[in-house]
Formats: structure tokens, C-alpha cells, sequence
């Protein structure tokens, strides 16, 4: 027995509360749906009646209409990447909303470095079937993936972060009575303590240069001399530069993960360097364009790609070596400290709170140039004792 849908939907019936969508044999040879078999596709099932079988439906009319060369009505909808109800269209909708809009850009491509996980495991299932449970074992999945070698411990991290906050915005939003999290603890991954040595920077831009990786060249000095994150140096662009007498200057941001600003100061040399990379590149830039770029020309799209840039970079030097390129932000902040800088100097330059968690401390003590000039030179004491100490350990291991 065929009954109506709740819909006007063209070419879609109903039997025994199946759903399919029959254009009929004439428009289905019009259109050139045929089967493997060579008999026209006159008869599409659709599955189970409901709100995702409709959408199909549509989908499929908008589809005949294109391919029967008429006119394709332009609400003409795409088929759902994920069932209706199911914690995939949750986190789907869930992204236009303000909530999502309002984030930070850091955060959000933490969101988004985290999902995949979360979607092979979580994205087709009933939003309202997860529970605490399951959550365990996806927290126990996680876990053995990290002992395994097959994930960072900051990677696990992310992840159960992210995991657990999608959780919190559905309850958020009425969709749980109780976020279904349970008690699953997610350890901050243990921070790295490696440091880079002056002149093992100068050779990592040496290779960068030689090799072709002109944009990761200019992002290594440009992180050396600021000691922006980076983060910050891949979406660094020409307005946030400010020139100053004497050709010297200074960048004008705030930290995309923290929003504190910073004034770090660039030299003369930095200044000349960015200069004359923007003038050999094939496009023209505009003032909020980033300005590193990869070998092709095009920006770095996150921060995956231009940790890979730096890692083949790395390798062309140091075999082996895990060092990063976040890892040049303590080298730097370790020569600061070493030729004197106060904590509350090194804090300011960096854009975190270093010294202490103090949102008044940050907001009566704005930064200045002034202060990125004082400890340039700082850095400049503890790179001696730095370059001291890396040739007591080279005389040390000749000895043994």
C-alpha cells in the first residue's frame, strides 16, 4: 500500500513505512539512470521514512531536474554528511552557532585537529545513545593509542579536551540532562624542556634557504628575534608590522591563543629581510594576508603543514632531532633569564603570564617597545653563557 508523505516531494513514496523515490522508467532513461544491469534506475530506496529520507528525496529531485536539463530551483539542498540526530549533525549544527563564532582562531583549529578521532568513533551514532560508558572506553581507546606510540601525549590531551567540551555544549543546550563525560581524567601532557643553541638557529636558516623553503627561512628568524608563537608567525601580516626610526621595528599584536598583546621588536636586519621576501613573491599582498609562505606560494593552511615544512627543514640539519619549532620561544625566554630579564619582562614579551596567573597584573602593566628593546639585549648576555656552556660539554665528551 502506498500512502503520501508528509511532504510534497516529487517522486517520493511511502510503503509499509519504507520511503523510496521513483522518477519512473521514461524520466529515469531521459536522465541516464541506469542500473549496472542496463534497466533504467526507476525506483531509488531510500531507507526508512523520515526527515533524512525527505532530504534524500530532494536531493535526488534537484539531481533528476539537472540531469533531464531542466531548471535546478536553487534551494536545492546537499546531502547530509551525517544522519539527522546523530552526534555528527550535533556538532555540525552546533558550528553555526555563536558559541563556535566567538571562539578564538586557535581554538577553533584545535576543535577541528581533534575531530576526526571523535568522528570515527562518535559521528554516526544517536547523539542520546552515548554514555558515560562509552565515553570510558573512547577514554581507554585514547589512552592505549598514546602507549602505543600512535599518539602524542598532547594529542590525547586534545582530543578528551575537545571530547568533553563538545559533551558540555550539548548539555548546554538541553540535548543531556547530564553530560554523559563520567569520571574520566585527562592529565596535561608533561611540557617539552628543549631548548635550540644560537648558531644551530643560524643553520637551520641556512638549510631553509638553500633548500627552497624561502617562507620557513624568514618564519625561523622571525621567531628567533620575537619569540612569537608559531602560531603567530604563520598568520603574521604587513599591518601588524610597525616601522620606527633607524629602520628598526616592532610587531603590534595580540596572541591568537591568549589575546594578550605583545610588542616584540625587530630589528634592522629583520625589517630588510621581510621587506625583500614580500618583494619576491609572485602575488600581491594585502595588509591582513599572512606573509610566510610555502614553497608554492600559497599560505600555510594550519598548523599541521607548517610543523611538516619545519620538520623537513630540521632534518636537512639535525638527524633525528624532535625538537620543535615552539621549542625556540624557551630557547629564547632562557636567554633572556640567564642575561637578567625580570619574569614580568620575559611575561610581557611572550604574552602569557609567566610570572603569575594575573589578569590584573596584565591589564595595569601594558607592554611597551621599550622593554622588547631591553631584552634583546639581555638575550644577548645569556646567549654567551649559553654558547659557554655548549663548549664545556663539547670539551667534556673530548676528555671522555
Amino acid at each position: 500500500m502506498t500512502t503520501k508523505p508528509s511532504t510534497k516531494l516529487k517522486y517520493y513514496r511511502l510503503r509499509r513505512n519504507r520511503a523510496f523515490f521513483e522518477p519512473g522508467p521514461v524520466r529515469a532513461k531521459s536522465a541516464g539512470w541506469f542500473r549496472h544491469d542496463g534497466t533504467p534506475k526507476s525506483t531509488i530506496p531510500l531507507g526508512l521514512a523520515g526527515d533524512n529520507a525527505e532530504q534524500e528525496a530532494l536531493r535526488l529531485y534537484h539531481l533528476l531536474c539537472r540531469d533531464l536539463g531542466k531548471t535546478v530551483p536553487k534551494d536545492a539542498p546537499e546531502r547530509p554528511r551525517y544522519p539527522i540526530g546523530s552526534f555528527g549533525h550535533f556538532v555540525t549544527e552546533w558550528k553555526k552557532s555563536d558559541v563556535w563564532a566567538d571562539m578564538a582562531p586557535r581554538t577553533r583549529e584545535d576543535y577541528d585537529r581533534a575531530w576526526p578521532k571523535i568522528e570515527k568513533r562518535f559521528a554516526h551514532t544517536p547523539i542520546l545513545n552515548i554514555t558515560a560508558a562509552k565515553s570510558a572506553s573512547f577514554h581507554r581507546e585514547m589512552k592505549l593509542l598514546e602507549q602505543s606510540g600512535q599518539l602524542s601525549p598532547s594529542m590525547r590531551f586534545r582530543i578528551l579536551k575537545v571530547w568533553r567540551s563538545l559533551l558540555s555544549q550539548a548539555e548546554a543546550i538541553g540535548v543531556f540532562t547530564k553530560a554523559p563525560i563520567g569520571r574520566i581524567s585527562n592529565s596535561q601532557a608533561k611540557g617539552s624542556s628543549a631548548y635550540w643553541f644560537a648558531d644551530e638557529i643560524d643553520l637551520l636558516i641556512s638549510a631553509a634557504a638553500d633548500n627552497g623553503y624561502h617562507g620557513m627561512a624568514l618564519a625561523i628568524q622571525i621567531g628567533w628575534e620575537t619569540l612569537l608563537s608559531p602560531c603567530d608567525v604563520r598568520c603574521l601580516s604587513k599591518s601588524r608590522l610597525k616601522l620606527m626610526q633607524a629602520g628598526d621595528g616592532y610587531v603590534d599584536t595580540n596572541r591568537l591563543k591568549t589575546g594578550k598583546q605583545a610588542l616584540p621588536f625587530v630589528s634592522c636586519n629583520l625589517m630588510s629581510a621581510i621587506s625583500e621576501y614580500i618583494g619576491s613573491l609572485d602575488v600581491e599582498l594585502g595588509d591582513e594576508e599572512p606573509i610566510i609562505r610555502m614553497q608554492s606560494g600559497a599560505p600555510f593552511k594550519n598548523k599541521d603543514t607548517f610543523a611538516k615544512d619545519f620538520r623537513k627543514v630540521r632534518s636537512l640539519v639535525f638527524t633525528g632531532d624532535k625538537r620543535t619549532f615552539k621549542d625556540i620561544r624557551r630557547s629564547g625566554n632562557l636567554e633572556a633569564d640567564l642575561g637578567g630579564a625580570s619574569a614580568e619582562d620575559r611575561a610581557e614579551l611572550l604574552a602569557n603570564s609567566l610570572h603569575k596567573n594575573g589578569f590584573l597584573e596584565a591589564t595595569y602593566t601594558p607592554p611597551t617597545v621599550a622593554r622588547g628593546m631591553k631584552i634583546r639585549d639581555n638575550r644577548a648576555s645569556g646567549r654567551n653563557l649559553l654558547k659557554a656552556e655548549k663548549e664545556a660539554k663539547s670539551r667534556n665528551n673530548d676528555e671522555k
